[in-house]
This record gives C-alpha cells, structure tokens and sequence, in this order.
C-alpha cells in the first residue's frame, strides 16, 4: 500500500512540476470554491445585527464610507447615540478597504456582506501560492503540495474568510509573503527592489495588525545571521527594509499625532489591551475582563474613563496594569503560563464567525493531530534547524504580546497557522520513510 501511494505521489509530483503555474492555479481556484460553497450553504452573508458585521472595523468603515472620517464610539458603548470620536482604535488598512466596499454596495447590506466575505475568500485562497513556495524552499516541491492541500481545506482559513469580517486572512497572507521574501533575500545575489518589497509587505501587514513588529527584528537578525562573509549585502538589505518600513508607516503616524498630540505608531489600544489581561477584575484563568466600564462599579471613575480621548484612556489603563503587576507577579506569571497554554491550544469557540445557528467547524481531535504532527515535523527537522529556525522565530516571538495582554480566541494564533502546516505537511511527507523503516525492520527480524 505504502508503495503504491508512493508510486501515484512520485508520479503527481513529476506531473506539478512539469506544470507548477497550471497546478497552483487550479488548487487556488479549489480553495475559492470550498471557500464560496460554504458560505452559501451557510448564508454567513446574513449577520444577525450591523455590528456583528465587522464589529469595530465595520463601525470605523462605516464612519469612513460616510464621509465622518476615521471615527469610532470606543466599545463597549457601540450601540449608544454617543458621537463617534477620532479613533486609532484598530490598524487602518482593512476599515479602508472595507469602506469603499460600503461605498459602493451600501452600508450594513447584504451585497457588502457578500462582496467582502468574496474578498477574503479570494486573499485566503491566494496564500497557498505563496505557502507552497515556502514548503517547497525548505522541505522540497512534495511539502509545498501537500502544505497548498492542507491550507485548501484548513478548516481555520475556512472560518476566517466566510464565517467573520476582520483582517484576519490579510495578515496571514502578510506573514507567509514576508517569509517567503526573506527567504529570497538570503538565497538571491542583492537587489534593492526585493528588499523594498520586503519592507513594503511588512508595513502593509503592520498596518492590519501590528503585532508582526514582534516577529520583525529577528528576521532581520536572522537574515545579517545567514549572510555569512557577505555582510555587506545584509547591511543594504536590512537599511532598504527599514526605510521602507519607515516612510510608508509615516502618514498614519503623523495623522495619529495630530490628532491625538502624542506619538501612536499604528493603534492606540496597546495599554487597554494589557489591563484587559491584568486587573484586579479578571476572573481565575484566563479569561479576560473586557472593558474597565464594564467591571468598576465606581460611576465617578466611569465618567472619567468616559471623558478621555482612547489614548489617553488607553495610557491611563497601562498604568494601573504595570502597578497591578508590580504588585502581584505572581498572579501575572501564573496568567501569563495560562495564556502561553491557552494561545497554542484554543480552538474554535461555538460564537466565532456568523451563520445563524453556531457551527462547530474542528474537533479537538482533528486540532490535536494537527499538533501532535506539528512537533513531529519540528523534531525531524532538526537537521536544517539553519533554515527553518526563520518560521521558529516566527512562533517564538509572533505570540509574545499576546501571552503578557490577552489570548481569548482563536483568532490571535490563526495568522502563523499557514506557516505551522509546513511542520505538519513535512510529518505526513515523512510518515512513508517511517512506514518502510517500520516494515524493513519487521521483515530483518522475521528473517533472523
């Protein structure tokens, strides 16, 4: 059996190889099919409210659309009459993108609906071209297949461009483009417009979520780390990036500063986001309290909170996060281990995404094969730790923001899932060797 299935792969592989382009093409337009079937099946398009519709990225598209500006009624009072106010409460790319999809379909319709959750279904299938090259780079053309196949029906990439309107499946396109892109950079002789390009797809992916900025310097050591005696060549490539990065986050930042007087590089929520994780409020475990108006009973001090711009509502809660640390570190470790755990084994909760009656779309056990397979690809990768160690970077450092604030969804970890079925397509490409070696060791002992 193994030998057959060996047999039709080879023959497979030749056949993808011979027509990579005509391959990955029909394998995108596969993942846009399941993608699209789904959402119809489940009419994901009907949002049980406007809000539920992208939540405060359709509430900022919205504002947008309408001519009102980047201007949001900071949650929890989004269904007030409070007046909207200048907001850099979440990264500006997608609420942009997603106004002018209002503009043009209506504001809280359903052909936005459907129009949008096309467009994500279309960003989600691409990300297997590049996904595929990334296998394909480490582990040769078999891993980047199966990686594309596995990234095709995955059942997270699924949810996130059909089931829920957020950035989600732009930055995870965003993180495969920048690792593919460094790879580029170490493997091809200098050029300015790869590293521009590389900078570009960094600020782009920052501007949809900046937690990429974690993942970003190590990359960056990690390429002047590859370069070997040409070190000259990674000091162009690296100052290329980082200029790149720099002017292209420059308008959002200067409009952040005039707007709120202070230096906000891209979101503004970064203090409410570490008091959401470390209050004197959050339950046992690692759920979060929400919103400090939600938990202080004190209506005083609710009115107060309420008369700040989010800035300087955001610093006044980071102060109070970095006091309750200080004074309780053993809560925040003993949270922190929670949140670590929690990151790397949250799955689908029954509320994410639309779709009228909840659909739970994994189970536990598909979740703790895919893991189980993970680790296993990471071990028997040891050998050219040299190459992969760019994606173990990216795991060590992409989750760190979110094991010290908050790690209450599966959204969090779904940007570096593309990458991890590297691992896991590079255990299943494995499991054949291991069958023989099996089957080869069975048959020695029979013979003795």
């Amino acid at each position: 059996m193994i030998k057959v299935t060996g047999s039709l792969f080879s023959r497979f592989n030749a056949y993808v190889a011979q027509r990579e382009r005509l391959c990955l093409g029909v394998l995108v337009l596969s993942a846009l099919v399941v993608r699209l079937i789904t959402m119809l099946y489940l009419r994901t398009y009907q949002f049980p409210s406007d809000w539920e519709m992208g939540y405060e990225m359709g509430r900022l598209a919205q504002s947008l659309a309408s001519g009102s500006g980047f201007r949001l009624v900071r949650p929890p009072f989004h269904e007030s009459d409070l007046t909207p106010q200048p907001s850099a409460w979440m990264p500006p790319l997608y609420p942009f993108i997603f106004s002018f999809i209002f503009r043009i379909f209506g504001i809280y319709t359903v052909s936005s609906a459907v129009v949008v959750l096309l467009m994500q279904s279309i960003i989600s299938s691409l990300t297997l071209v590049p996904l595929y090259f990334v296998g394909k780079r480490l582990f040769g053309q078999e891993v980047g297949i199966i990686s594309s196949l596995l990234w095709t029906f995955h059942p997270g990439a699924i949810n996130y461009a059909v089931r829920r309107i957020w950035g989600s499946s732009f930055t995870a396109l965003g993180l495969v483009l920048i690792v593919l892109l460094f790879f580029r950079l170490r493997d091809r002789p200098p050029c300015a417009l790869d590293s521009f390009l590389c900078g570009l797809t960094i600020a782009l992916t920052a501007l949809t979520n900046p937690v990429v900025f974690a993942f970003v310097p190590f990359a960056l050591l990690w390429l002047f780390w590859n370069s070997g005696k040409d070190r000259k060549k990674a000091i162009g490539q690296v100052s290329v990036i980082t200029i790149t990065v720099i002017v292209a986050l420059i308008p959002w930042t200067v409009r952040n500063y005039i707007v709120f007087h202070q230096f906000v590089l891209i979101k503004g929520t970064s203090g409410l986001n570490l008091w959401q994780g470390n209050n004197p409020y959050i339950a046992e475990g690692w759920r979060t309290a929400a919103y400090p108006e939600q938990r202080v009973p004190d209506e005083e001090r609710v009115a107060y909170l309420s008369s700040l711009n989010e800035v300087e509502y955001s610093n006044v809660l980071q102060k109070e996060a970095v006091d309750f640390i200080a004074d309780n570190p053993d809560k925040f470790f003993g949270h922190t281990l929670r949140r670590i755990y929690l990151f790397w084994t949250i799955g689908f909760r029954e509320k994410d995404g639309a779709g009228g009656q909840t659909v739970l779309l994994v189970s536990s056990v598909i979740f703790w094969g895919l893991k189980i397979l993970t680790v296993l690809g990471i071990v028997l990768s040891w050998k050219r730790w040299r190459e992969t160690s760019l994606l173990l970077f990216l795991f060590a450092a992409f989750p760190v923001p979110y094991y010290i604030t908050i790690t209450d969804t599966y959204r969090y970890r779904f940007p570096i899932e593309g990458l991890v079925l590297v691992f896991v397509a590079y255990s299943i490409s494995y499991l054949p060797r291991l069958g023989k070696l099996g089957i080869g060791r069975g048959m020695s002992k029979l013979t003795m």
